[in-house]
């Protein structure tokens, strides 16, 4: 399936509900910049939601949740949106970067996991059916199916938005991760 951000965003926002709406900037394409930062529109009733620093200056409440984490293998992920400034743990967004070459293994998830390709490519596999996913296209997988994510050796890797439904589970898979 392909969205565009601004569509993807919208459909993220009504999920979350109306009374809950907010603007999340992302971060721009790698080529070319684009004239104004990705937002969906504010609405009168909507909020602003800051983004998570890349690495905090002091821990705190709040940090435990955000910000940018690393793996061994040298897949990040930066928690952009969850209970500390979502206000909820109805759903929980991160932007992942998986390096040329990473392979996750099989595992499995406690809450649903969707991906929006926002650069290169990755091979999602569900249950053992591969689909490559490039730039625009979304993937997901639901409890209790197997996943894994691959990227080519020789390839660029890919950068994707992650969305876990319900929250905590970005919280989850980066307890054991450092931080960059």
């Amino acid at each position: 399936m392909h969205l565009s951000p601004r569509l993807f965003l919208h459909f993220l926002l009504v999920a979350i509900g109306s009374s809950a709406a907010a603007t999340v900037a992302l971060s721009p394409p790698a080529a070319p910049p684009a004239p104004s930062a990705r937002s969906v529109p504010s609405a009168p009733s909507a909020r602003s939601v800051p983004s998570a620093p890349s690495a905090p200056s002091a821990p705190s409440a709040q940090a435990t949740d955000l910000g940018a984490f690393l793996s061994e293998s040298g897949t990040e992920i930066r928690l952009l949106l969850s209970e500390s400034n979502l206000g909820g743990g109805e759903l929980q967004v991160g932007e992942i970067t998986f390096p040329p070459g990473t392979n996750s293994g099989n595992h499995y998830h406690g809450a649903t996991e969707v991906f929006y390709v926002l650069s290169g490519e990755l091979e999602h596999v569900v249950d053992g059916v591969s689909e490559i996913l490039g730039p625009g296209d979304l993937g997901f997988v639901r409890p209790p199916s197997a996943v894994n994510h691959r990227t080519a050796p020789d390839g660029p890797g890919a950068k994707a938005l992650v969305i876990w439904a319900p929250g905590g589970e970005g919280t989850r898979i980066v307890e054991t991760w450092r931080r960059p």
